[in-house]
């Protein structure tokens, strides 16, 4: 999921009699209860996340509060670098084109640069670790079905907030009031799809830091881009709320990933080449 980029239970019979049982993986030891998938999936998650076998460069098209902007991404074994190829739906200018240059030259030429920014990409990847982690203790999970997405088959589940989860970072407190639905991938018990909306608003600080509002929503979609390898294909958050009690904010965050082709193994330099080229 998360690549870059639970658990009440039904008898099994019963499931069987209601068309609801997911079809296992061909491994012997494929899960059997809601609990069991998530965990297997959240597991092979946790696990691609490390992973940098296989690159890929790809097409990121963003949208936030600021405005919207198309980007060239390129994976590398340290992290991913970004070169900026449209904004507000028009291409740069040629001052803004070589201000992108300048940018990615700064990472070869300024070993301070290079640090912070990798730091906050390694930052970012322990956050989503640890909410990866906290899915199969902070929410309910029970089976909803199976349906095809992209001609594989996914299991559905749905999820509630688990009343006894304690669990207060930052990354999973939104979880304490999360409903929705997971679809795992039945082959590869990979996350294809997770769907969450907030059932009631989050405090955070006990109200003294900020809020977020009840309806906030959140759609993560993953598939398989090449060479068996899940990338995220599209992110979306939409949600509001307020800081320091008076100060209201919009959180609207709208992301697509295209165009996945592998890429072999690259040096800073390579990358940096490569995106300057266009």
């Amino acid at each position: 999921m998360f690549a870059r980029h639970k658990s009440a239970l039904f008898p099994i019979s019963l499931l069987l009699a209601m068309g609801l049982a997911p079809r296992p993986l061909p491994a012997e030891t494929a899960p059997q209860s809601p609990i069991e998938w998530v965990r297997k999936a959240v597991h092979n998650e946790v696990r691609s996340v490390s992973d940098d076998s296989r690159l890929f460069r790809y097409v990121l098209k963003k949208e936030n509060n600021s405005g919207t902007s198309v980007h060239q991404m390129v994976e590398m074994k340290d992290g991913i670098l970004a070169r900026t190829l449209e904004w507000n739906g028009r291409t740069l200018t040629a001052e803004e084109r070589e201000k992108e240059k300048r940018k990615l030259q700064a990472l070869i030429d300024d070993p301070e640069e290079r640090k912070r920014k990798f730091r906050e990409q390694n930052d970012d990847a322990q956050r989503v670790l640890r909410l990866l982690r906290a899915l199969p203790d902070a929410l309910l999970y029970t089976f909803d079905g199976n349906e095809s997405m992209d001609g594989r088959d996914t299991l559905r589940l749905r999820f509630t907030p688990n009343p006894r989860y304690s669990g207060n970072s930052k990354e999973t407190y939104a979880l304490r009031a999360a409903s929705g639905m997971i679809w795992i991938d039945t082959a590869d018990a990979r996350v294809a799809r997770f769907d969450a909306t907030l059932t009631d608003d989050i405090n955070l600080g006990f109200g003294l830091l900020g809020r977020i509002n009840r309806g906030g929503h959140m759609l993560l979609e993953q598939k398989v881009v090449g060479e068996d390898q899940w990338r995220i294909v599209r992110l979306d958050i939409d949600a509001s709320g307020k800081v320091f009690l008076f100060k209201s904010i919009r959180i609207k965050q709208h992301q697509q990933g295209s165009d996945y082709q592998p890429v072999p193994q690259m040096t800073l330099a390579d990358a940096v080449q490569f995106l300057k080229q266009g």
